[in-house]
């Protein structure tokens, strides 16, 4: 059932009761929508119930705490979707010509990267802008001890990203094409870029990070992270 744009607390509770074979439920884009309403779906469904798929993308006014509790609930439940499907799957990730990590993110938004600290939660909320690229904010659940911020501030750190997916990449051998997505983060602060630096998506080669300056220059292409910054940069997009 799709009820796309229109979903809200009272109308899937109401729904529960009648449609008790009801296998997926789509709820895209619906502002009206919150946990409450979630919560009494699963009430009145109970851990026997037939649905095994609710798709939660861009529900801006539901949690992770609701995927936590459809879960806990619904016993059966296959699969809880919270981001668009593009954004499924492992993405290799350098990070200013100094590391590379392997990012891997799920169907619910929750994620895991290949490093120590800061390296498992989830996305708490992801935009869609109309000029064609997303913003997010990330939760980190295991955020450890940081030289000179007080413990509260693991619940406070909660950076942001841009994301733009690209047409896929050509590659030789079995696998054929890889997908690409181009990450935009600023150099200081924790929130997303509000609007998508200016680089064009050629411009920013696959498995590398280019640096952009305030002024919107384009820096030289291999230059460390803190050597970019000494040169003015205020953005990277990888």
């Amino acid at each position: 059932l799709d009820i796309s744009g229109v979903a809200e607390d009272r109308l899937v509770i109401r729904l529960a009761a009648p449609l008790q074979n009801l296998t997926s439920l789509v709820c895209i884009g619906s502002p009206r929508l919150t946990d409450a309403g979630l919560v009494g779906l699963s009430q009145v469904l109970g851990p026997n119930s037939a649905l095994r798929e609710v798709d939660l993308t861009f529900c801006h006014y539901t949690t992770y705490g609701a995927t936590i509790r459809l879960r806990k609930e619904l016993p059966r439940m296959e699969l809880v979707r919270r981001q668009p499907r593009c954004f499924d799957g492992r993405f290799v990730t350098p990070f200013g010509g100094s590391t590379v990590e392997a990012h891997t993110y799920y169907a619910d938004a929750s994620f895991n990267f290949t490093r120590h600290a800061q390296s498992r939660g989830y996305v708490r909320f992801l935009t869609h802008h109309e000029t064609g690229f997303y913003t997010d904010s990330l939760q980190y659940s295991n955020f450890g001890e940081q030289h000179g911020l007080p413990t509260f501030c693991k619940y406070l750190y909660r950076p942001g990203v841009a994301l733009r997916q690209c047409a896929d990449l050509e590659q030789p051998g079995p696998h054929g094409s890889v997908r690409n997505v181009l990450v935009a983060q600023a150099l200081s602060g924790f929130r997303a870029p509000g609007e998508w630096p200016p680089v064009p998506d050629e411009g920013v080669p696959l498995g590398e990070t280019v640096f952009i300056t305030a002024g919107g220059v384009l820096l030289p292409r291999g230059l460390a992270m803190e050597e970019a910054r000494d040169r003015g940069a205020t953005e990277m997009v990888s």
